[in-house]
């Protein structure tokens, strides 16, 4: 994705962006992976990065949890970043959960194969 072979960290639930921007701005040496379920927030984020002029970030707008499943190998992971996640509280909106029993599995997961 990014044609090199620095250290990748994803942060999940990047919002507008904010993380994104400032760590891939001082962090060169690491690779940065911006995952947002809301498109409108993903492109915020993504225009943010443009106007910083930053070439080791991207911003995707998807769900993380089947691309951690599918798509990221363990070995490839320096870090995975989740700040300020929704609670969704509501019985109903379980599903909806940034963190929860299966992605918390997986990030676990990921960590032991280091």
């Amino acid at each position: 994705m990014f044609g090199d072979t620095k250290p990748l960290e994803i942060e999940v639930g990047s919002g507008k962006g904010l993380f994104m921007s400032n760590a891939s701005a001082e962090n060169p040496r690491h690779n940065f992976l911006g995952i947002e379920i809301n498109s409108k927030c993903a492109e915020h984020a993504a225009g943010r990065l443009a106007r910083a002029e930053v070439t080791n970030a991207i911003m995707i707008s998807c769900d993380a949890e089947p691309l951690f499943r599918e798509r990221v190998p363990a070995e490839s992971l320096e870090a995975v970043h989740v700040y300020f996640p929704d609670p969704w509280w509501k019985k109903k909106q379980r599903k909806r959960r940034v963190l929860n029993e299966r992605s918390i599995f997986s990030f676990c997961e990921i960590a032991s194969c280091r």
